[in-house]
């Protein structure tokens, strides 16, 4: 039997629009099929996303559909599949394997009421600006002491303008949602529990933030 997979969602920070699992863990022999569901109640996402995290490491991004009609995307053995009338989103994995045993989070990105999404935890974003090439590189880690200013940087690497985003995750939870920054253009977001202590910068040229 494979270890236990289990869904998360990440949650939006203001406007109390929340996607959720069905349910917080299932289990599949190797080889069978399994199906991943969360329950969304944002009336109109741009999109909804899939990630999936092993322990020790980042989530890394699995698929996406768009979430403004009834739709389905194949990418392999994983299969997502958006259902507008039941505000449902399904992930289906086919053949499980011992490698499919790891946290998943469902996402989705609304539209701009303000300008700025909500939520967003992707490598790449749908739009002409974009490409499969584009890419951020961050440090390990840093050690500091309470007290002292903190500066993390990452670079990137992308054919055109782009959003930058930064989030937070503590052990057993979630990725949070802290800011993000456009990386050729103005415009930037911070959530209300970071505006006091956390800013941001970028370096277009030298390809940092």
């Amino acid at each position: 039997m494979l270890s236990s997979t289990g869904t998360a969602s990440i949650l939006g920070e203001s406007f109390q629009d929340e996607i959720k699992p069905t349910e917080n863990e299932v289990r599949a022999l190797e080889s069978q099929k399994i199906t991943l569901s969360c329950n969304y109640t944002y009336d109109n996402p741009n999109s909804l996303q899939w990630y999936r995290q092993y322990p020790r490491s980042k989530p890394e991004f699995i698929i996406l559909t768009l979430g403004t009609t009834d739709s389905e995307k194949i990418e392999g053995r994983f299969n997502v599949t958006n259902k507008k009338e039941s505000k449902q989103v399904h992930l289906e994995i086919s053949s499980a394997e011992v490698t499919d045993s790891a946290l998943y989070y469902c996402a989705l990105q609304p539209t701009y009421p303000n300008g700025f999404p909500k939520y967003m935890l992707r490598r790449d974003t749908v739009g002409e600006d974009l490409s499969s090439g584009d890419e951020v590189i961050q440090a390990q880690s840093m050690k500091t002491t309470e007290g002292q200013e903190v500066s993390l940087g990452c670079s990137f690497k992308t054919g055109g303008n782009a959003y930058l985003y930064w989030y937070r995750q503590y052990p057993g939870s979630p990725p949070q949602y802290i800011l993000q920054r456009g990386s050729g253009f103005t415009g930037s977001h911070t959530a209300d529990f970071a505006k006091k202590r956390f800013s941001s910068t970028v370096a277009k040229n030298e390809g940092r933030t």
